[in-house]
């Protein structure tokens, strides 16, 4: 089963949806927004981040690439890390 969903929050449509929970979110006034995790693996407990690892390839994080566009799209600064490991 955690195979299972683990690849449903791989799959594209899960970006759509986390467009339709932002969007709903701004709609009722928004505020503060703090998704649970940004970085974690989907286990038994579920899958909360919306990245699963910190050096992911962004075309396998829907809900990654689809919280970057949204925020840049409602005129929020989004840059993105450098790699941890990265020199100059």
């Amino acid at each position: 089963m955690v195979d299972l969903l683990g690849e449903a929050n791989r799959h594209p449509r899960m970006g759509d949806l986390y467009k339709q929970y932002l969007d709903a979110w701004a709609e009722n006034g928004g505020g503060a927004m703090v998704l649970f995790e940004s970085i974690g693996k989907s286990s038994q407990w579920g899958s909360w981040g919306i990245l699963e690892a910190y050096d992911q390839d962004e075309t396998t994080a829907p809900k990654y690439v689809a919280v970057k566009e949204w925020a840049a799209a409602n005129g929020q600064n989004v840059t993105a890390p450098k790699p941890f490991l990265e020199t100059e």
